[in-house]
């Protein structure tokens, strides 16, 4: 599963992404994003705060990336997947 982030404000400075989005492999907090070649890259990001369901990322991550949100502790870095995308 993944997640098109779009911040809604220009100054919105908080991407609101699923807590299964976020992993840590003890290097900190970091989200796999799917590139324009269809290949994962694992990309740090700083999180905010933290909800019940809810990661608010600050920084990391920009309006357009497709961020993967399900079964990220399997994944491995350039790896090729096809994105199923629904709204």
């Amino acid at each position: 599963m993944t997640a098109t982030v779009k911040l809604s404000h220009p100054s919105a400075q908080v991407a609101k992404l699923p807590l299964s989005a976020i992993l840590n492999r003890g290097t900190g907090p970091a989200v796999y994003l799917i590139d324009g070649s269809g290949a994962l890259e694992l990309r740090p990001v700083t999180v905010a705060s933290f909800t019940e369901n809810v990661a608010h990322v600050s920084a990391g991550i920009q309006d357009g990336d497709r961020v993967v949100t399900l079964g990220v502790q399997k994944l491995v870095a350039g790896t090729q997947v096809r994105a199923v995308e629904t709204h």
